[in-house]
């Protein structure tokens, strides 16, 4: 999932720190911004191709080996 704080509550309608939530609870979180969900990182590629310039920061070595693998 594509998200940039390490709580929920600013951007979102969830409460808590990111990393102790289940998949299953964060895909059912809606954004304040446009009620939408929290974009997988493919979808957010998809989406932000052809448009702008993207740098993704992943916050662990464990998250960076498990997206490049």
């Amino acid at each position: 999932m594509v998200f940039h704080d390490k709580k929920l509550a600013r951007t979102t309608n969830g409460k808590g720190v990111i990393k102790k939530i289940t998949y299953n609870d964060l895909k059912n979180l809606k954004t304040k911004y446009r009620n939408r969900k929290i974009p997988l990182l493919g979808e957010f590629i998809d989406y932000v191709k052809n448009k702008a310039q993207m740098i993704i920061h992943l916050k662990n070595e464990r998250t960076m080996r498990e997206v490049l693998s």
